[in-house]
């Protein structure tokens, strides 16, 4: 090789590794002059002689334990390294991966896509479902690469843990794992002794089965080996000694398809060649050498007689692979290539790159011919079908691109939470806008985590947000070279603003007219006008490192006076303007009298009399406006990301690029306190709460919420793609979304054993979930979790569906709309660890429960069978709930149940139905939930539903000191005009969407006679009635006695599963110490005692049994009563899925929604100028009759969901009406989401609670305005 010419020309032999040679260039030895450029020209000459030292440096750090771990883990992959604490739960994706992926391949049929990811797993997916048909784990830090062997029987992975392990494909069972392990190397560099017997890392970073399925390639510190997989014994090893065995990380190994050869690449670092290798005799047949840039990516062209190289300096090279001849270039990308793919008939290459595009070439010509924009970097590559469809990794998971017409046909990512981009905090600390690299935007409530908005728009990564100084628009800025201003409270987009670059940094100024937008060298100064720009500003520094903004700050005064930007690179410096003028003020910049590497963050100081920066190097600076020098600097040991301060306090919080948040006293200069948590680099924090509290985002896709006092972390918060949003402490207890948890998983190490558990968040409900989590920490309270998840028994039983079958109907012919489902359970036992911490877990089987498409249908032991709760021990309602609930004992082996008579839906559209069940262990822990689809039988035509609405309204009572004025009115308007809402709707042929409305008015009245005494002039409110009512609706017999008088009730039937139900409850509510909940009917008796009252009283748990077996696809309640957010919210309730009891729990279940008049502790109110109650007038005078809740979005339809978030957002502003006498309607869409108390705020005397676990379903309910 031409290489070894020229070194045997400098005395060298053919044996020096080329590390020697290459030091040897750098420090100016005469050489000839070759394609790597000439060596004599005095500024490379510097540059090569300071990076000699770099490496000498370097090499002596890779030679100390431990270091080198986190050095590689910086500088190749950026991957968190595991918590130090890994007993602790980390969330992780359930239903897709929760970081970037790493690797992909897809089978032979193309029917399924293997992905590995940084966050320590590997799942295989249905590539036309987009569904995860497995999930491999184990590896305990990232897994960077994969491969199946020919006959797709094996998968081999490799990870940053050090090991390679290889899996069983069909089943996911690991079945060997090894670490690789390295010859012993002494030796020297430039003079220095290095011995480095045992301390070379050893993270594996690429794994191919070596041509059959016995033998693995691997690539990691250890260099390139040939491994016997089944002994895991080291065959053959690859690499030439020396720097390269140091320093160049094995980056990537493709085998050919014959199996002969192997092309390594050693990836990132001072230079990386490709090597060829001969599998079978570990010969090194060719050196691919192109420039000084490392090579990061190889392929093999089918036919073995072309290679691919692709390096970081954007170029492709092709080689011949029969004598090491360069053949041809690839050039137009314009950062590194990181991946490359041949077509399988060898005409194209495919390949792609940190510049966000993936591009097709034609290899005859090296023309390219197509470029896919994926606006992200692509990490990985590949061919689907042809040339049509192709595959690319980026920051969002996985994307099947169509390449004709250019356009993303699937994502594989699963709901899985990624890191934002970008994060902004309203002014008053109640909002959180994050951006993210999909180009979405989530505004999240800071103190509840509820996510308000879902902002989508841009089509590249949202790279700055800032909002206006009333909280009620925000701005945003993204790659896609357009800024955006949207209405928060509507959730649209106002303006937008195209610009020639990447947006970097967007501000609003404080007169909210005028906005700030900082891209390349240059700011302008904005408005939402035709004609938008109003100022420019440019830095008038041209060096030769560039002058680009990297920060920018407004005075926080009412006008903004002062725009201030920080400059990239080493000697831009800081520039100060009058915001109206565009004058230059103040100008701090060069390495002699200002920061010497990039300005990073910049404040003004309140009084603005002095502006604080900080900088990369290493130094937070406070310059005196007034005289525009420096007053005084804080060396901080590291460099720094980003500075917040808080004047009142004279905090400054500064995050260094060393991962730490640290918490300073500016003015003295003294450290507080240092913060460390998360796992990988932070990238923005704030305070909240007026100081108290430090929220903090980073590389690890968490925000984390400290305590300022005392710098303990008290919680974490993740949202996920699919909109929801999860929060936890490190102790296990968590609150979220249903779309949130339902996405992600606990991972954690299991103490006795060491084994590392992944199991799905939603299993650990009964003990960990904790609703209202985050308002609880910010009221300063420090919720704790009654155990460990790690000392959990967390062993499910099984669950498994065997059967769904038609059950006969008589007399024939007939057609059937019935079903029995069978169900098998058994207990389960497992054995953990090994010796003397081997530990054995055993279960039973407790609270069987079958679900219809999401609603439940059937339960054993059936609901209504437990005793009371009340003074017992947490121990002992734990062993009674087993006593009652229990299924099968783990000695009882398996049991077969069948549900008998579960009925099937006939909504127009449906041909099939899912039927899951789950059961609980005897901690109450979840099982996995079993699935089983059946298809409807065909003679099985659809039907039209049917609405039924049941409203029950209580003026008099038996004690007339109960008495109310506008309960029966409630009940009798909204029979009215919700009947008119629902006959008149359509359905697409114009045909009644509803068959038959029934409305049963279930009220209780009285007046005064002409001699001044009540008396009761309807009376059909009594407990038998609403029970009698409701028994019919779910097929249970009734005392035929209990309906008569009442008008329609001769209409009642068994609701069917396509219909409609609605009761709606206006009466007295109660709620006992025990937090029980009870409405109060007719005959509660004439001066009762409080035992005697609610013992007559409908408590939740007879309404819960009452409504148990009504099944309908869409089951709503509404309770305009005092107190009435206990129906649902009871001490017990958690809204889970979990072993409860009570109406909160069935509501759950059957996805019901049930919207309560007020809070547990409010009461609700009625007005004589409404003569109706406050949820009433806003549901049915304002929400129906006058159409406003038509708002979200306003389309001239009302559905249920938008019904009822109207009235709960609206009965607060009509109680303030009132009060005021004022009672003045608001225009649609006015107002944003209600969001959460938040400290400090005064509670309202009426705040309704709405409980929506329809889970996406709706149902419309009216047409809108016209």
């Amino acid at each position: 090789m031409e290489l070894n010419r020229l070194m045997k020309q400098e005395g060298h032999s053919s044996a020096t590794p080329r590390w020697t040679y290459s030091l040897a260039s750098m420090t100016g030895q005469r050489i000839a002059k070759t394609q790597l450029g000439n060596w004599l020209d005095p500024l490379y000459l510097v540059l090569r002689l300071a990076l000699v030292m770099w490496v000498v440096v370097g090499v002596q750090a890779c030679a100390t334990p431990g270091l080198a771990d986190q050095v590689l883990r910086e500088r190749q992959y950026g991957s968190p390294a595991p918590p130090a604490d890994d007993t602790l739960p980390q969330p992780i994706s359930l239903t897709g991966h929760s970081d970037v992926v790493t690797d992909f391949l897809v089978t032979k049929d193309g029917k399924y896509l293997v992905t590995a990811s940084k966050d320590w797993t590997i799942i295989v997916w249905d590539v036309v479902e987009e569904v995860v048909v497995r999930r491999f784990n184990g590896h305990k830090a990232a897994v960077t690469s994969i491969d199946l062997s020919q006959d797709e029987a094996y998968l081999v992975s490799g990870s940053l843990d050090e090991t390679v392990r290889v899996w069983d494909f069909a089943n996911g069972k690991e079945l060997q794992r090894f670490v690789p392990q390295a010859p012993e190397w002494h030796g020297s560099i430039m003079g220095i002794r290095a011995d480095l017997s045992g301390q070379r890392y050893r993270e594996v970073t690429s794994v191919q089965f070596a041509g059959d399925r016995d033998h693995v390639l691997c690539g990691s510190g250890a260099g390139f080996l040939l491994v016997e997989w089944r002994s895991a014994r080291q065959v053959r090893h690859y690499d030439p000694q020396g720097i390269a065995a140091i320093y160049l990380m094995p980056k990537s190994i493709v085998v050919s398809p014959d199996g002969r050869y192997a092309l390594t690449a050693t990836g990132k670092g001072m230079r990386g060649d490709a090597e060829l290798w001969e599998i079978g005799t570990g010969r090194n047949t060719a050196s691919l050498s192109t420039a000084e840039k490392s090579t990061v990516a190889v392929a093999f062209k089918g036919s073995v007689s072309l290679a691919a190289t692709a390096s970081d300096d954007g170029n492709v090279f092709l080689w011949s692979v029969d004598n090491g001849q360069p053949l041809g270039q690839l050039v137009g990308h314009s950062g590194r290539v990181n991946s490359a793919a041949f077509s399988e008939d060898g005409e194209s290459v495919l390949t792609g790159s940190e510049d966000g595009t993936v591009r097709l070439w034609d290899l005859a010509s090296g023309k390219q011919l197509n470029q896919l924009d994926i606006g992200q970097p692509v990490d990985r590559v590949g061919f689907y079908e042809a040339k049509k469809f192709v595959l690319a990794t980026g920051f969002s998971g996985v994307q099947l691109w169509d390449t004709e017409a250019s356009r993303i046909v699937r994502r594989y990512y699963g709901e899985a939470q990624f890191p934002p981009t970008s994060t902004a905090v309203s002014l008053d600390g109640n909002y959180v806008a994050s951006g993210f690299y999909t180009g979405t935007i989530t505004v999240w409530d800071s103190h509840s985590g509820r996510v308000i908005r879902q902002l989508k728009g841009h089509t590249a990564r949202v790279s700055a947000l800032s909002w206006s100084s009333d909280n009620t628009t925000l701005v945003s800025g993204s790659a896609d070279n357009t800024m955006r201003l949207w209405n928060i409270q509507t959730g649209r987009e106002v303006f937008k603003w195209t610009i020639k670059k990447s947006i970097d940094v967007v501000l609003v100024t404080s007169d909210r007219q005028t906005f700030l937008a900082a891209s390349g060298d240059k700011m302008l100064l904005l408005r939402a006008t035709d004609q938008p720009v109003l100022h420019t500003y440019e830095s008038g520094w041209r060096n030769l490192f560039g002058g680009n903004v990297k920060t920018v700050a407004l005075s926080p005064d009412s006008s903004s006076k002062y725009v201030a930007a920080g400059y990239r690179n080493r000697d831009a410096g800081i520039r100060v303007w009058d915001r109206e003028s565009g004058e230059v003020l103040w100008q701090f910049g060069g390495v002699l009298t200002g920061h010497r590497q990039t300005v990073t963050s910049l404040i003004f100081t309140p009084d603005l009399q002095k502006l604080i920066s900080a900088g990369k190097d290493k130094t937070v600076r406070v310059w005196d406006l007034r005289t525009g020098e420096e007053a005084y600097r804080i060396d901080m040991g590291s460099p720094v990301s980003q500075i917040v301060y808080d004047s009142s306090s004279d905090h400054l919080i500064a995050i260094l690029e060393d991962n730490e948040i640290q918490l300073w006293k500016l003015t003295a200069g003294k450290l507080v306190r240092s913060m460390a948590g998360h796992a990988g680099e932070v990238r923005w924090a704030t305070f909240l709460s007026d100081g108290q509290f430090i929220l903090s985002s980073g590389r690890d896709a968490t925000y984390r919420l400290w305590e300022t006092s005392s710098g303990e972390q008290v919680a974490a918060y993740v949202q996920t793609q699919n909109g929801g949003w999860f929060a936890y402490t490190l102790a296990g207890l968590f609150d979220g979304s249903e779309e949130g948890w339902q996405a992600l998983a606990w991972r954690f190490r299991i103490p006795y054993s060491g084994e590392v558990s992944v199991l799905p968040v939603e299993i650990f409900f009964r003990e960990y979930f904790h609703p209202r989590l985050l308002p609880e920490i910010f009221k300063g309270s420090k919720p704790t979790a009654p155990l460990s998840i790690t000392q959990l028994n967390h062993i499910q039983p099984h669950v498994k569906i065997t059967s769904v079958t038609s059950e006969p109907c008589i007399p024939k012919p007939c057609m059937s709309e019935e079903v029995s489902v069978s169900v098998e359970v058994f207990g389960n036992e497992q054995t953990l660890g090994e010796g003397a911490q081997q530990k054995t877990l055993s279960t039973g089987v407790y609270d069987l429960r079958l679900f219809r498409d999401g609603q439940l249908v059937g339960q054993v032991p059936q609901e209504g069978s437990q005793s009371t709760t009340v003074g017992l021990s947490a121990d002992d309602e734990l062993r009674q709930w087993r006593q009652e609930r229990r299924v099968v004992d783990l000695k009882e082996g398996a049991r077969q149940i069948v549900f008998k008579g579960i009925r099937l839906p006939r909504r127009a559209g449906i041909n099939d139905v899912e039927f899951s069940a789950y059961a609980f262990n005897e901690d109450r822990v979840k099982s996995e939930t079993a699935r089983r689809s059946f298809a409807l039988p065909a003679e099985l035509s659809p039907r039209v539903p049917r609405a039924y609405i049941v409203s029950v309204g209580v003026n008099a009572f038996e004690d007339p000191h109960w008495d109310l004025n506008y309960a029966a009115n409630d009940a009798t308007q909204l029979s009215i005009v919700l009947t008119a809402r629902l006959q008149a709707l359509r359905d697409a042929q114009g045909q009644p969407a509803y068959e038959s409305v029934v409305s049963v008015e279930l009220t209780a009245e009285a007046d005064v006679d002409s001699e001044g005494k009540r008396r009761l002039t309807k009376v059909q409110a009594r407990k038998a009635q609403i029970e009698a009512v409701l028994k019919v609706l779910a097929g249970q017999p009734v005392n035929d006695e209990a309906l008569k008088g009442i008008k329609h009730a001769e209409q009642l039937r068994r609701a069917n599963p396509e219909d409609l139900v609605i009761l709606a409850l206006s009466t007295h509510g109660e709620v006992d110490q025990q937090g029980r909940f009870y409405l109060l009917p007719h005959d509660i008796g004439t001066n009762p005692t409080e035992q005697q009252r609610r013992t007559r009283a409908i408590s939740n748990d007879e309404l819960s049994a009452w409504l148990q077996g009504l099944d309908a696809i869409d089951l709503v309640m509404i309770v305009d009563a005092c107190h009435s957010a206990a129906s649902v919210q009871s001490k017990e309730f958690k809204p889970g899925p979990m072993g409860s009891r009570g109406l909160g729990q069935l509501a759950y279940d059957k996805g019901m929604r049930i919207l309560a008049a007020t809070q547990i502790d409010q009461y609700a109110l009625e007005t004589q100028r409404t003569q109706l109650g406050l949820l009433s007038y806003a549901l049915v005078r304002e929400g129906l009759e006058q159409n406003r809740a038509d708002y979200r979005p306003q389309d001239q339809q009302i559905w249920l969901s938008e019904w009822f978030s109207y009235a709960s957002e609206r009965v607060p502003g009509l109680y303030k009406d009132w009060k005021d006498g004022t009672l003045k309607g608001r225009k649609k869409g006015e107002f944003l989401d209600a969001p959460e108390a938040h400290p400090g705020d005064s509670p309202s005397l009426q705040q309704p609670a709405l409980f929506d676990f329809a889970r996406k379903r709706d149902a419309l309910i009216g047409a809108g305005s016209r």
